[in-house]
């Protein structure tokens, strides 16, 4: 820590605050100083080319094409022609550049690792010594120069130098975007190698003629700790866990092989053993680098070159539903990607592949739902085995549906546990936009409702909700009405007969609050009414929701 205890050489003589929180981080972190830095910058240039000049402007930040021409207009009047000499007056942008000293190899390479992955192209180590490794992080995409004076001469018009600030902002804010993705991408490669390189400090202790053979049980099982070697103790060999090696050998799940090895005698575990780390270290690897690296082999195999626009098509985030993987719109959609496809020996063995890193039995692309007044999925199925079908298991409850005609929300999660909490024994529930059964189910399985009437009119939907009923074991206290729930055939089956009414329609339930009302009880009960409310108007939506149901059951010889 020398280096941050020392003086500031640099002009400025301090961090640039657009990314001084982001340095205080990195000389935090074990094995990593930043050496010199520029967040980027606007200037104005007065000078020559490699024999030194003078700053008349210099931002991090985005200028004003005032500021420039007039510090421009500024430099041409009180300058001499003995002065301007062989000088230019150059506007620039220049990116963002970070040097960073590394205690090893390995920590330069996640740097460098980080800067690759977010385009800082020319990024590399630059010097190698005693006291580490320095890497350099930077690019030359997002520079301009242009020069607009020399020799005491103006060059081009005031428009024209208006054209080039707005060029260089541009460029500024791209540089800005690139420069926060790759503090976010050190973060994550940072935290990998932690990973990687932490040690559980628990090690199993077995007699020297048992150790080879316990060894390979425990790489079997993936339970030996390859960033540490064993080593010989006072009574044996000590041997690295990993965290899973620990828990397992903590509990009563150990692998057969494991225990023949070791018949007749005690598991002896020990924690704080220290053992000297391994030359090779055990990479963890997350699915997203995987499906990276699955893609990119696939690619040199087939002879094609992935660009950055096919990298970018590869999702770093994805949904999954029961056995189905749900990619985001425009994944893997892009030129290279295509010419992937159009080679590969198989039609779809690129998306087959995928399919085999996120361990999925389909794998389909969302895309726009479709208006065709159910709003049915617009999943597009990359994979398929012809069965279109899945269950999806959330908070204990089993949701089984067609991926390429219903649709399953991820989020309303806490609402849905709040009301999975509810104690309703004894309450008949009218649902009356029960879809696959996302209130439904919660209000059966776990809230234990003595009935739910269940009014939908997707015919997709109303298969799913059939067979997640039965396969909830609630079909008994269940009734499926198919069809418009302001039919007078469904009004009539449901009326004065709930305590509760789900009203779960977005962006308004309005159209069923008239016969929501009829379904109540002549005792009276609770409307759950879900609706898109703009922020700040929550309270003058629900005053209006109240003045209707107020109205509605006037009617009825009720009140609120």
């Amino acid at each position: 820590r020398q280096i941050l205890q020392g003086h500031d050489n640099s002009p400025k003589g301090s961090w640039d605050e657009p990314i001084r929180e982001n340095l205080d981080w990195i000389n935090r972190q074990p094995g990593l100083v930043s050496t010199s830095s520029c967040s980027g910058r606007s200037v104005l240039f007065w000078g020559t080319e490699g024999k030194g000049g003078e700053w008349l402007v210099s931002a991090h930040s985005e200028v004003t094409s005032d500021t420039i021409w007039n510090a421009a207009q500024e430099a041409l009047r009180s300058r001499t022609n003995e002065q301007w000499q062989g000088r230019l007056l150059t506007i620039l942008t220049e990116p963002f550049v970070l040097h960073v000293l590394c205690e090893d190899l390995d920590v330069a390479t996640s740097v460098l690792r980080a800067a690759q992955e977010t385009g800082f192209k020319e990024s590399g180590i630059t010097s190698v010594s005693s006291s580490g490794i320095v890497a350099a992080v930077r690019t030359t995409a997002m520079r301009l120069e242009v020069p607009v004076a020399v020799d005491g001469q103006l060059l081009v018009a005031r428009d024209f130098v208006d054209f080039v600030v707005a060029q260089c902002n541009s460029r500024f804010r791209a540089n800005a975007s690139r420069t926060q993705a790759f503090f976010r991408a050190l973060r994550r490669t940072t935290a990998l190698r932690e990973l990687t390189s932490a040690s559980t400090g628990w090690v199993i202790v077995v007699k020297p003629e048992q150790a080879k053979a316990v060894k390979v049980v425990l790489e079997s099982v993936q339970w030996l700790d390859l960033t540490f070697r064993m080593a010989p103790v006072e009574d044996g060999i000590a041997l690295p866990l990993t965290a899973a090696g620990v828990a397992g050998m903590q509990s009563t799940d150990i692998p057969p092989g494991l225990v023949q090895e070791l018949v007749g005698e005690p598991i002896q575990l020990r924690q704080g053993v220290e053992l000297p780390a391994s030359k090779v270290r055990a990479a963890k690897v997350s699915q997203y680098d995987h499906l990276r690296a699955t893609l990119k082999a696939f690619a040199d195999e087939h002879g094609v070159e992935l660009s950055e626009a096919d990298i970018r098509s590869i999702p770093s985030r994805w949904e999954k539903v029961g056995d189905c993987v749900l990619l985001p719109r425009g994944s893997l959609q892009s030129p290279g990607m295509d010419e992937l496809r159009s080679v590969s020996s198989t039609a779809n063995a690129l998306d087959s592949a995928v399919c085999r890193v996120l361990n999925a039995r389909l794998l389909g692309v969302q895309d726009e739902v479709v208006d065709d007044g159910f709003r049915s999925s617009g999943v597009r199925l990359l994979v398929s085995d012809g069965n279109p079908w899945v269950v999806h298991v959330d908070n204990r409850i089993k949701y089984t549906f067609d991926v390429t005609r219903c649709m399953f929300s991820s989020g309303n999660i806490s609402e849905k546990l709040r009301v999975a909490k509810w104690k309703l024994a004894g309450e008949v529930v009218v649902d009356l936009y029960a879809g696959i059964g996302y209130w439904t189910l919660p209000i059966l399985v776990h809230a234990r409702a003595a009935h739910v009437f269940c009014c939908e009119w997707n015919p997709a939907s109303v298969d799913a909700l059939r067979r997640a009923v039965a396969l909830n074991g609630v079909a008994d206290r269940t009734t499926v009405l198919e069809g418009d729930n302001r039919s007078r055939a469904t009004a009539d089956r449901i009326r004065r007969v709930a305590s509760r009414v789900i009203l779960g329609l977005i962006p308004t339930s309005s159209g069923g609050w008239h016969t929501a009302v009829e379904a109540l009880q002549d005792t009276g009960g609770f409307l759950h009414v879900h609706e898109n409310v703009r922020d700040g108007e929550e309270g003058e939506h629900a005053e209006r929701c109240a003045a209707s149901f107020s109205a509605l059951l006037a009617k009825r010889g009720g009140r609120l």
